[in-house]
């Protein structure tokens, strides 16, 4: 009897320890292996660019991480792992995790980045540029200080390490241009001066006559004076026509015997040479001829003797040419006085300023 008993005992025993050994270790289809993950820092090797900063970290612990740069004046490093590259050179960063160290070779290069001048002055309507260089990676951006001043526009591409920032004057007025290299913030400032650009003579002289001139037959303005020479009667004049946008310098001379009358058609824009026109007719004696020259606009001074070709002449066979041109050519240098004289007294202005580089 006592040996069923500590049978019974037994068997209750075994079973119990069954079924603690089922509640301890599941079905081997739920199992899962977990390990502890490995301890890394983000970065073995890094390169920047003096300025630039970079922040490196250590994954795979919990535990405080110590920061050390072994040349901070090449590569400092703070407490939170900002790399920051200081000057040429290398250094090694090494972080500290217990016992464990872990490090990451620094290689700094020298940032290039520069502006070709520091000042840019434009005129309203007009653009200018200036060239940026820079030998590092990353992108680089403008601000405009007062956006009524001054529109930017980069060039299309780069031309090796260099790109040119255009610069287009909207008014008269004082502005800065701040450009940022993003990769190491890095920042250069351009200061630029908008100017209104000043207003040629011709620019002055078509304003003044439109403003201000008479009207002619012909619907065109002009400004003139009179003054009497030997006797004579003259009336100097300068024509604006707007449909050519000419002035013509017109100078009528009446006498007691004869008439005469010089032209000079000037463009408005820029020329080197222009052609005179002269026509004199003998109200006695119903003679006269033409003459016609050019002349080169930078160079003619009252010291110059132009040559006449003398033309249609009429009822004066005694009369040389070269005495003819000498006549028209004495004529002609009064003519650039007077209308010297009046362009001061009118729009305060010199036949200098239309090109006449010898009259002031």
């Amino acid at each position: 009897m006592k040996k069923i008993k500590k049978l019974i005992i037994t068997l209750m025993a075994s079973l119990t320890l069954l079924y603690g050994v089922s509640a301890v270790f599941p079905d081997a289809a739920g199992m899962e292996t977990v390990e502890a993950a490995a301890v890394r820092l983000s970065k073995t090797t890094l390169t920047l660019s003096t300025g630039q900063k970079y922040r490196l970290s250590v994954t795979g612990t919990t535990q405080k991480v110590k920061w050390k740069s072994s040349k901070p004046k090449v590569a400092s490093v703070g407490s939170k792992g900002l790399v920051t590259g200081q000057a040429a050179g290398v250094a090694r960063i090494t972080a500290t995790v217990g016992t464990q160290k872990y490090t990451c070779i620094v290689s700094v290069k020298t940032s290039v980045f520069s502006v070709s001048s520091t000042s840019a002055s434009v005129n309203v309507n007009k653009t200018a540029s200036v060239t940026l260089t820079s030998k590092n990676n990353g992108s680089v951006t403008y601000h405009i200080g007062n956006t009524s001043i001054i529109s930017c526009k980069w060039a299309d591409h780069w031309d090796g390490n260099t790109i040119k920032l255009f610069i287009t004057g909207k008014k008269a007025g004082s502005t800065k241009i701040r450009i940022t290299n993003k990769n190491n913030n890095k920042v250069l400032v351009i200061s630029v001066k908008v100017t209104q650009a000043a207003k040629s003579g011709k620019t002055i002289l078509k304003e003044y006559i439109v403003q201000h001139g008479n009207v002619n037959s012909d619907g065109d303005r002009f400004i003139s004076r009179k003054a009497t020479h030997s006797g004579d009667s003259y009336n100097f004049g300068i024509v604006y026509k707007a449909s050519t946008d000419t002035f013509s310098f017109v100078t009528t001379t009446t006498g007691t015997n004869d008439k005469s009358a010089i032209e000079m058609n000037i463009p408005n824009k820029t020329i080197s040479s222009v052609s005179l026109k002269y026509n004199t007719v003998s109200l006695t004696k119903k003679a006269g001829f033409s003459a016609s020259a050019t002349i080169q606009v930078p160079t003619y001074s009252s010291s110059t003797t132009t040559k006449f070709a003398i033309s249609k002449k009429v009822g004066l066979s005694s009369l040389k040419d070269e005495t003819a041109s000498q006549i028209v050519d004495s004529y002609f240098k009064l003519c650039m006085t007077q209308w010297n004289a009046l362009l001061k007294n009118k729009a305060g202005i010199t036949m200098k300023d239309l090109g006449f580089t010898a009259y002031s």
